[in-house]
């Protein structure tokens, strides 16, 4: 079968997407790999192997965090808002975006626990 042959599209979402679109991709698709080859050995051209730059390695989580919190706000409160739960109030607000900032913080300080350890099990590329 042609979708065989594609080894990154392992999930069925890649499947479906792939199959309805092959009439469209398949003319493109032998031109489109020779130029993104071509253009592959000047990405390599200032590489820096021993540079281990991560700008944002510490705080990274807390900008992961306090945007989540501010969508949850949102989101929350203007549902709240909207069902008639909850009147909005100074106090109502203040406690609402005190608890959405605690658990933002909290929900981006686990996802760099869980994201650090993600990467460990897998060995370095070795040539």
């Amino acid at each position: 079968m042609w979708w065989y042959q594609h080894e990154r599209n392992k999930n069925i979402t890649g499947y479906l997407i792939l199959a309805p679109t092959f009439p469209i991709w398949d003319w493109f698709k032998d031109d489109l790999k020779k130029k993104w080859l071509a253009r592959q050995p000047e990405r390599y051209v200032d590489l820096e192997l021993g540079s281990d730059h991560q700008a944002f390695k510490y705080y990274n989580w807390i900008k992961t965090g306090l945007v989540y919190a501010v969508l949850m706000f949102i989101l929350m409160t203007g549902l709240i808002y909207l069902t008639g739960t909850l009147d909005l109030t100074a106090v109502n607000l203040a406690l609402s975006a005190l608890t959405w900032s605690f658990g933002g913080l909290l929900f981006g300080y686990e996802m760099k626990l869980f994201m650090g350890k993600k990467g460990q099990e897998t060995l370095p590329h070795s040539n």
